[in-house]
């Protein structure tokens, strides 16, 4: 397998436009959520490269 359907983005914005909540997305299920991006994002970085729904990438 090359490559996983797995996606970070902003699900929220305010009225100027800016990210107010964070998923971030893996193909297993598993779905991390929130205001912070930092946190977010770590919590999903660190998920990824240790999940067994994805053989065969490469961390």
């Amino acid at each position: 397998m090359s490559g996983h359907s797995c996606s970070f983005r902003a699900i929220t914005r305010d009225a100027n436009g800016v990210a107010t909540k964070w998923i971030g997305e893996c193909q297993c299920g598993e779905d991390f959520t929130g205001p912070d991006y930092r946190d977010v994002k770590a919590l999903w970085d660190s998920h990824r490269p240790s999940s067994a729904a994805h053989p065969g990438e490469v961390a």
